[in-house]
């Protein structure tokens, strides 16, 4: 059984995730350097592109202590709790407060604390609206919860000299980008990292490009961005590798997404976003236990019902229908309970879950036709279609294709979906012509489907 690759949901956190402090470090002594992978070249020049420059391997780059980097978070959000309790009035402090709890919420799966951060940024409007921090934060919490209309109007709410600053326009393409908006984002991509190229700014256009199905000019950025890596504090690499791991992990590169995620996750044992990757990882090679292992513990500190729809379908799979049932039950009624506060949120995951453990696919169509309603990004058009083949109407997933493919050209597993969907709808000749660009763009995935 094959495990669904899970799209992550925190590449949109606060710049504090830069600002940790240091405290003891670990070394990746024992794992191999993070060269491009095979086939992996440049394929067109960038405003950061270093081709002569070997890659630095793992040892070269010390970071912090796991159990230090994430004892330093939990610091960190106690103090802006405490802090708050006492001054409930200081604007700053509540901001400071809101911020953390986007990231702790993210890092470690707890969506309760996305309602605390955003009735956190209520407060502070109330109190300052004026100050360029609130509105950060509202845009924040606002992207987080696929409200992506009201963050970018929560943006628009600064002044020009601050709508001009890299945290706000990095933001800005950040939202563009979720949207679908590819186009709008790359200017603001491309200014930030030929003016400042640095992790954080080359990461996030190799991450645009990985999303435009650019694989080898994303890799070579993402390669770039790792050599720039400055700091102690594992954050900025960890989402680095996850970006980059998942990339290679969608086109098939198995071998190479492992090395990365497996990275990411000695790095950052807890966050589930990498858990969440690696177990499909591990499920999709064969492993299982190993997938089991990693998820289980989530089951028990994490509120999101996607790693209990994971462990549902994994236990489906080995035989154990009982306990699959139960938990799949139980991921259902969450994610109900979610979709009725957060539409946007979670109609996206819920449709993979119905897809999957959840098992009602007509339920994910309507899911993810109201995800595509909200952006239409490959991996929503990709989502539509898988959603509709799998709820027997091939003829819903070919009306959408010709946007689909047009907009996203060059993502192979669109691609392949293509195929698939033509083939349902007895159209031969668009069939054939999807399978062969999607074996041009990743013979990997086209052998896959």
């Amino acid at each position: 059984m094959a495990c669904p690759v899970v799209r992550t949901r925190w590449a949109w956190l606060p710049a504090a995730v830069l600002l940790f402090p240091s405290g003891g470090c670990q070394r990746g002594d024992a794992r191999p350097p993070l060269a491009p992978a095979p086939g992996a070249g440049a394929s067109s020049s960038g405003p950061a592109a270093q081709p002569g420059r070997s890659p630095l391997s793992q040892r070269e780059l010390p970071t912090t202590d796991p159990g230090i980097a994430s004892a330093n978070l939990e610091a960190e959000l106690d103090a802006a709790r405490a802090f708050v309790a006492r001054a409930p009035a200081h604007v700053a402090g509540l901001c400071q407060y809101g911020e953390l709890l986007v990231m702790h919420g993210a890092y470690l799966g707890r969506l309760a604390e996305y309602d605390q951060a955003e009735e956190l940024s209520a407060q502070a409007l109330r109190l300052d609206p004026k100050l360029p921090r609130v509105w950060l934060l509202r845009a924040t919490v606002h992207a987080r919860l696929h409200r992506f209309e009201d963050a970018l109007a929560d943006l628009a709410h600064l002044d020009s000299a601050a709508a001009r600053t890299l945290e706000v326009e990095a933001r800005r393409a950040s939202i563009l980008q979720a949207l679908g908006r590819s186009g709008e984002a790359r200017p603001i991509r491309e200014k930030w990292a030929r003016r400042r190229p640095r992790i954080d700014t080359l990461a996030g256009l190799a991450g645009l490009h990985a999303e435009e199905g650019r694989r080898d000019d994303a890799e070579r950025l993402f390669i770039d961005a790792q050599n720039r890596f400055l700091d102690v504090a594992p954050w900025p690499l960890v989402s680095l590798w996850l970006s980059q791991g998942t990339m290679w992990q969608s086109a098939g590169f198995q071998a190479r997404a492992a090395v990365l995620l497996e990275e990411a996750h000695a790095r950052l044992p807890q966050d589930v976003s990498v858990i969440s990757h690696l177990a499909g990882l591990h499920a999709a090679r064969g492993d299982r236990d190993r997938a089991l292992a990693l998820l289980r513990p989530l089951l028990e500190t994490s509120d999101d019902p996607e790693y209990a729809g994971q462990v549902a379908e994994l236990l489906r799979a080995a035989g154990s229908v009982e306990e699959a049932n139960q938990l799949a039950a139980r991921a259902a009624a969450r994610y109900e309970e979610l979709l009725a506060r957060h539409p946007e949120a979670f109609a996206d995951h819920a449709a993979r879950f119905y897809l999957a453990a959840g098992n009602k696919p007509a339920r994910a169509l309507v899911l993810a036709e109201q995800n595509l309603a909200v952006r239409t990004t490959g991996d929503a058009y990709a989502l539509l279609v898988e959603a509709a083949l799998a709820a027997g109407q091939p003829a819903r997933a070919c009306a959408r294709l010709p946007a689909a493919t047009g907009a996203w050209p060059s993502l192979s597993h669109l691609r392949a979906l293509a195929w698939k969907a033509y083939r349902a709808c007895g159209d031969a000749d668009r069939a054939a012509a999807e399978l062969k660009a999607a074996e041009a763009l990743s013979p990997r995935v086209a052998r896959a489907d």
